[in-house]
């Protein structure tokens, strides 16, 4: 949608005036068009950092910052993307998908509805959760932080797998989800299973608490992921892991409804990660389809 209302747009804005009397939104549009129409990445990259120096509060800045973050991981420039995303923290770390968890904030939310969609067998997640809780690694006595537990899909296996001398704590930011996490944790009596609600702006975990972080399509989730992930960093023991899986986001093979509902590619989410400080381990081969699974280490 907003690839039409940019093209448009910029068609209607470049009629008003030579390029050289530009006004900033002409150089967002013209920038989003060679990116998004003309597929021209050099000459896009040049008119988003035009856009960005000239216009640094622009109520568009955000965008521009994300789309210029996004041209750099496609061309290969990863160093440039790192030290990008450093220099724009503040622009990116504002909202990044306004209204994300607003289905989830809703203290009617049915978590039954919810529940049906996340452990149906036709998500694919679902289908193969034990190969993936296999694949986190895990053994006895370690401490784990699924943030984002949900439903409490993968908590209640890892419970399993660390063993009364370990210990998992169910991250959540749906107040319903907590509470159904905390009656699922007492009536399982699985003592080794801690609820924690967290905020949209942090894990509310201590520091050094953790050996590993999972995050399960919850990522794309962090509306604030700067301040999110900096909690998850300080939350991580030296030599800690974190465990990702999230949509593969590609215009043109990845679904409607993918794209639409999840902001950023597997090139600008390794960016991101990495430019809180963690080190890339590698990309962990799976079974799933739809979905990438990556291992960060502090």
């Amino acid at each position: 949608m907003i690839v039409a209302y940019g093209c448009v747009l910029f068609a209607s804005l470049l009629a008003q005036g030579p390029v050289g009397q530009d006004v900033p939104e002409q150089v967002f549009y013209r920038a989003f068009f060679h990116d998004r129409g003309e597929r021209d990445a050099p000459r896009a990259l040049r008119l988003y950092r035009r856009f960005l120096a000239e216009s640094p509060k622009h109520a568009l800045a955000g965008e521009a910052a994300r789309f210029t973050l996004n041209l750099l991981q496609q061309m290969r420039r990863g160093k440039e993307a790192t030290a990008f995303a450093k220099q724009h923290a503040a622009l990116l770390t504002e909202s990044a998908k306004p209204g994300i968890n607003s289905r989830f904030l809703d203290p009617n939310m049915r978590v039954a509805d919810l529940k049906a969609t996340f452990e149906g067998e036709s998500r694919e997640i679902f289908k193969h959760r034990r190969r993936l809780v296999e694949l986190v690694g895990l053994k006895p006595g370690d401490v784990i932080a699924d943030v984002g537990a949900g439903t409490g899909l993968f908590s209640w296996p890892f419970a399993r797998t660390v063993g009364k001398q370990g210990r998992v704590y169910a991250v959540e930011l749906a107040p319903r989800f907590v509470s159904h996490l905390k009656r699922l944790a007492k009536n399982g009596n699985l003592d080794q299973v801690t609820v924690v609600e967290c905020g949209e702006r942090s894990t509310e975990l201590k520091a050094a608490s953790v050996d590993v972080v999972f995050l399960c399509d919850t990522y794309h989730h962090f509306e604030f992921w700067k301040d999110t992930m900096a909690s998850i960093v300080r939350a991580l023991r030296p030599g800690g892991r974190l465990v990702l899986i999230d949509f593969e986001r590609i215009p043109g093979k990845s679904r409607k409804w993918i794209l639409g509902h999840v902001r950023a590619g597997k090139a600008a989410v390794r960016a991101e990660i990495e430019s809180t400080g963690l080190h890339f381990v590698r990309q962990i081969a799976t079974p799933l389809k739809e979905n990438y699974m990556m291992e960060f280490r502090r």
